[in-house]
């Protein structure tokens, strides 16, 4: 298997590998440590694990490069760095909902909210990949598109308490609209008129079950 390993190899085989493969791999023996150290392998592993937060920076371009082209611009001192921080912006996220918090939402909220804090989260990354990048217009443009989607997602945050008292929250990174707080308020009461609706429709499916019985 030593013997098998090579730069090659290790790029080929590096997608279907985390962190945690690649570091526990490199441990094993100086060989798989110099062959995975490699630069071609820590850029396809970010061109893999990473691909939409590439994809989504390179849309805010006029004419959006390839993904390998945004990875090659990357110098090789920072492609470790980088492939951290995006790592660990998954968990810096400022939208957390906990188990028990699941339970308090519908389930078509609850699918919205992680449709929309998926999208969060990649646009995130793409933000931090435009900082690395030093690309303050690109930066600016992320901003202004995480703003619907941490609306959406304080919308949601709202149906679990006292959605009439919302405030909107002052969140790091995103760019609110001056706007904002009027299309937080209009969101939330489009929720609660929804959810109304839902509950009266749950409740229509109930009484005709219990009627053809």
């Amino acid at each position: 298997m030593i013997a098998f390993l090579g730069p090659a190899q290790a790029v080929n085989i590096s997608p279907f590998c985390t962190l945690e493969d690649i570091t526990a791999w490199s441990q094993a023996h100086c060989v798989t440590r110099s062959v995975l150290a490699a630069d071609a392998v820590w850029r396809q592993l970010l061109i893999s694990h990473f691909h939409a937060a590439f994809t989504c920076l390179g849309a805010t371009k006029e004419s959006p490069p390839a993904v390998e082209r945004l990875a090659a611009d990357l110098s090789e001192k920072a492609l470790r760095q980088v492939y951290v921080a995006l790592r660990n912006t998954l968990s810096c996220c400022p939208f957390v909902l906990q188990p028990r918090a699941r339970l308090v939402l519908e389930i078509h909220e609850l699918r919205e909210w992680d449709r929309h804090r998926k999208r969060f989260e990649m646009t995130q990354q793409a933000l931090r990949l435009a900082s690395t990048f030093e690309d303050t217009e690109a930066t600016e443009r992320l901003r202004i598109q995480m703003a619907p989607l941490a609306l959406e997602l304080v919308s949601l945050q709202a149906m679990m308490g006292d959605a009439r008292a919302i405030q909107l929250p002052q969140i790091k990174d995103v760019r609110w609209g001056a706007s904002a707080e009027i299309d937080l308020r209009t969101l939330v009461e489009k929720r609660l008129q929804h959810r109304k609706a839902w509950w009266q429709k749950q409740r229509d499916y109930l009484i005709q079950d219990l009627e053809m019985r």
